[in-house]
C-alpha cells in the first residue's frame, strides 16, 4: 500500500495509513497525531491517549475511572450524578432530593431559593425574588426592586410604590389653546389622588395623540385647564 508517497506492506486486512506508516486499524488508533493501541472494543481518545470507554471517562484531558452508572465531569474529576453537583466548577454533595446551585454552593431547593446571588428561605407556596430578597406573592409586590406590602386585593405598582387602585392615568401638560393633543416626549411617574399618574413633557408641534412607554393610550377626557386625563 502507498502511504504518503512510500510503499508499505499491509499489516493486516484492515489497514490504513498514518503519515508514511501503515497500521492495522483493528488494533491501533490515532489520538492527536499519536498512534495508540486500541484498549477495547469501545475506545476513545483523551488528548494523546487512548482509553477504554467502558471503564473510564475523559475529564478535562485527564482519564478517570467511571464512578457510577450515571456520571459526569466537574473539571478534571469524575463524579456520581446521584451524589454530587458541580457548582461553578466546585464539587458539592447533594443536600436533598431537590437541589440546585447558587454560585459555588449547593442548597436544598425544597425549602430554599436563590435570589440575586443569595440563598433565602422560601416564604410561601408561591414565592418570587425581589433583588436579593424572597417574598410571598400573596402578601407583597416588587415595585422597581423595592418590596411593598399589597394594600388591597387589586393592587399595582407606580414606580417603587404600591397602590390600591388598579386604574392608571396619564397627566399631560399641554397648551389649552392648541387644537390638537400634544405628543408625549418623556414622562415621570408619580402618585396623584391614590392613582398612578405620569407627568409628561410634550411637543406642541406634533399632531399625534399622546403615548407613553407600554400600552397605547385610549380616548382622553379633559380633567381641567392645562391637563388631560387618559386611561391605560
Amino acid at each position: 500500500m502507498c502511504c504518503d508517497g512510500k510503499i508499505r506492506r499491509k499489516p493486516g486486512y484492515h489497514s490504513s495509513c498514518y503519515g508514511t506508516r501503515a497500521i492495522n486499524a483493528r488494533t491501533f488508533m490515532c489520538c492527536r497525531g499519536t498512534i495508540q493501541s486500541i484498549p477495547s472494543y469501545l475506545s476513545a481518545c483523551c488528548g494523546h491517549l487512548a482509553y477504554d470507554a467502558t471503564l473510564k471517562m475523559c475529564c478535562g484531558a485527564k482519564i478517570q475511572p467511571i464512578p457510577a452508572a450515571i456520571s459526569f465531569c466537574c473539571g478534571t474529576r469524575a463524579c456520581d450524578a446521584q451524589q454530587y453537583l458541580c457548582c461553578d466548577g466546585t464539587l458539592q454533595h447533594i443536600p436533598a432530593a431537590k437541589s440546585a446551585c447558587c454560585g459555588t454552593r449547593a442548597f436544598n431547593a425544597e425549602s430554599l431559593m436563590w435570589c440575586g446571588g443569595k440563598i433565602q428561605p422560601i416564604p410561601a407556596a408561591i414565592s418570587f425574588c425581589c433583588g436579593t430578597r424572597a417574598y410571598d406573592s400573596q402578601q407583597s409586590l416588587c415595585c422597581d426592586g423595592t418590596l411593598q406590602h399589597i394594600p388591597a386585593d387589586k393592587s399595582a405598582c407606580c414606580g417603587n410604590r404600591a397602590f390600591a387602585n388598579s386604574s392608571c392615568v396619564v397627566v399631560v401638560q399641554y397648551s389649552p389653546s392648541h387644537p390638537l393633543f400634544p405628543h408625549v416626549a418623556g414622562h415621570e411617574r408619580m402618585m396623584l389622588n391614590n392613582t398612578c399618574a405620569v407627568m409628561a413633557q410634550y411637543k406642541t408641534s406634533h399632531l399625534a395623540v399622546p403615548r407613553v412607554a407600554g400600552p397605547e393610550l385610549t380616548t382622553p377626557e379633559s380633567t381641567g385647564q392645562g391637563r388631560v386625563r387618559l386611561s391605560c
